[in-house]
């Protein structure tokens, strides 16, 4: 027992196999053991000498052990077995978090907007505005990587609040300069619904650049708004009242209900690109699809289809009332200066 509940076992194998076999009986054994009704369950790290053959010392290969054990219990594997890919991961990881700050700082984040096109694809009539990271000594960092890292440090508030800044401050300047605007969203994460500062930050920034309400969108996506309704209905409407329009994005990835639908404080519903995935019943992505449009439409909410990428796609959304379409099939992320391009010129 080295501490706590952390323990250690130190195991003579003839087999790889056998080690794991060894640490999965144990776990499995744990589950039979319940403590206030639940079962009893572990998460298992587990080093093996030949998968660390740079390890040099019993304390190299603990430590090897300690990264398996996190992975764990992270992906719920037991036990999990170390890899060099998980070291590498960590290392990467470290990296990442150790420049965030001053890659801020130096002006290394930037945005692009993905334009939301009439289902006809002649105007444009909104867009999203997407993070990117650019480091000067390898490039982009691709946002599946950096998001879901940023989601769980924190740091992900002070990137989403960049991205409102940055939107306002172009959409200040063609203001100013009496050009065409359309509404622009930008992600907001499940850290920032936690906070009692929240929406009043992103009131000032707002504010700061005089944006007209209803021109600046918030999308929320479907799992934040699901796993808390009242709450979360509750913030989209103080939302709304402080002039900003309110979107549910990824609508239908998760468990959504068409019940929950009718309740919604929103005036956006994005649809899932799963929507368009053909399924083993022909036709019934297309059914759902439809009724879900139609739904929001009497609901007074426009429609977005989101991730549209082929012809086929596109030609069945235009038999429906969808309002937006946002994919590849008309454009990918692009710079403001080429989304504003695209806006005063329809092309």
């Amino acid at each position: 027992r080295l501490s706590a509940d952390h323990f250690m076992l130190f195991y003579p194998y003839a087999r790889r196999e056998d080690a794991l076999g060894t640490c999965g009986a144990a776990a499995e054994r744990a589950r039979s053991i319940t403590g206030n009704g639940k079962p009893l369950a572990l998460h298992i790290g587990l080093c093996c000498s030949e998968d660390a053959p740079e390890a040099r010392d019993v304390t190299e290969l603990t430590d090897r052990a300690r990264i398996a054990q996190r992975e764990s219990r992270t992906r719920g594997i037991v036990p999990c077995a170390y890899s060099q890919p998980m070291r590498d991961a960590l290392l990467r990881r470290a990296d990442l978090e150790r420049t965030m700050e001053s890659a801020l700082e130096q002006g290394e984040f930037f945005y692009l907007i993905q334009p939301k096109y009439d289902v006809e694809g002649r105007r444009v009539l909104g867009g999203e505005a997407l993070v990117r990271w650019r480091r000067p000594d390898e490039g982009i960092v691709g946002p599946d990587e950096f998001i879901p890292l940023f989601e769980q440090n924190g740091f992900i508030l002070r990137l989403d609040e960049f991205v409102l800044e940055s939107a306002c401050r172009d959409l200040r300047a063609r203001l100013d300069a009496g050009l065409p605007v359309v509404p622009l969203s930008v992600n907001v994460s499940r850290r920032h619904l936690h906070r009692d500062d929240f929406l009043p930050s992103y009131v000032r920034i707002k504010d700061r650049y005089g944006i007209p309400d209803g021109l600046c969108e918030l999308e929320l996506t479907e799992s934040i708004v699901m796993d808390d309704l009242g709450g979360t209905f509750d913030i989209m409407e103080q939302m709304r009242a402080a002039g900003f329009r309110c979107a549910i994005d990824d609508f239908g990835s998760g468990y959504s209900s068409l019940n929950v639908l009718k309740s919604l404080p929103a005036d956006v519903l994005k649809l899932d690109r799963g929507f368009l995935l053909e399924g083993t019943s022909p036709g019934t992505e297309e059914t759902v699809v439809r009724t879900v449009i139609t739904m929001a439409k009497d609901l007074r909410m426009d429609t977005v289809m989101e991730g549209v990428e082929t012809p086929k796609q596109l030609a069945f959304l235009r038999t429906t009332p969808c309002d937006m379409v946002q994919g590849f099939v008309f454009s990918r992320p692009v710079a403001p200066e080429e989304f504003y391009r695209l806006l005063d010129t329809g092309k």
